[in-house]
């Protein structure tokens, strides 16, 4: 293959390399095909689009088994079209057959960081479908500034879904369901109380985060937020991660506090 910079034709000699390790960085999947056989002419197509999809996400390697026999089976290949998907110099899954998109999405995905995930399902929209989404997203933060949150709920619940995987509209929501907490919660001297009598309830903690976030208090906020971040909970710790990620958004990445505390790590 000519052009892309993450799909190429390999032969025994580059394997260790091309394969093995471009896999401890990243996934790699090796297809096994011929030009010979139609199933393999029908995938290669719907392999090269996931490989575009994804844009270099993963590395695709074709090997010509009607070239190198041996090779393919010695690598178990019985029949084609075979993928392997090998992540870390090891087969993570093995795919044989023509099968949809849907199935090596599955397949590369094991292997992929959640960030890419969400960007690459993003990226299958198309571009008209993905300006009318922006427009709505700008549209849906102006109500969320102007204080509206109702208005840009309805407006995000209407968004396709591919879109709502979004990092930047998972933000948003994020930021909206803290703003309804604040709204929700009682005031902030009661929660305070409150957290002086069951230290350890970390609901009230974010409900604090909250209240501070709608007052203009960021750092406070912040500061809330990365205590619950060192919770040995992981749905704690991740809820507090994506609350962080939404105020640094809202602050804009120059922000003087986005510069102080440290990027949070580790959300799934």
């Amino acid at each position: 293959m000519t052009g892309q910079n993450y799909i190429f034709d390999i032969t025994p000699e580059s394997f260790n390399s091309m394969v093995l390790e471009n896999s401890i960085k990243g996934p790699v999947l090796l297809y096994y095909w011929s030009e010979n056989a139609g199933p393999c002419m029908k995938l290669l197509p719907r392999l090269v689009k996931l490989a575009d999809e994804y844009g270099g996400q993963f590395l695709l390697m074709l090997l010509d088994t009607d070239r190198f026999k041996n090779f393919s089976n010695d690598k178990g290949v019985i029949s084609i079209p075979t993928v392997q998907v090998y992540f870390q110099e090891k087969i993570i899954d093995t795919v044989r057959g023509a099968y949809s998109e849907k199935h090596f999405r599955t397949a590369i995905e094991k292997a992929l960081p959640r960030h890419a995930i969400i960007s690459a399902r993003f990226q299958a929209i198309n571009a008209n479908e993905r300006a009318q989404f922006r427009a709505k997203l700008d549209t849906a933060k102006r109500w969320v500034e102007n204080g509206e949150v109702h208005k840009a709920v309805t407006i995000l619940d209407k968004l396709p879904a591919q879109a709502m995987q979004d990092p930047e509209i998972e933000l948003l929501y994020t930021h909206l369901d803290m703003i309804r907490m604040a709204q929700l919660a009682p005031d902030l001297k009661t929660l305070e109380k409150n957290l002086i009598d069951h230290p350890d309830d970390t609901e009230v903690k974010f409900k604090i985060a909250a209240r501070y976030l709608v007052n203009d208090e960021f750092d406070a906020a912040l500061q809330t937020l990365i205590s619950l971040r060192e919770s040995e909970n992981h749905r704690v710790k991740s809820r507090a991660i994506r609350s962080t990620l939404a105020i640094f958004a809202l602050l804009g990445e120059s922000h003087s506090l986005v510069k102080k505390y440290p990027f949070p790590r580790g959300i799934s």
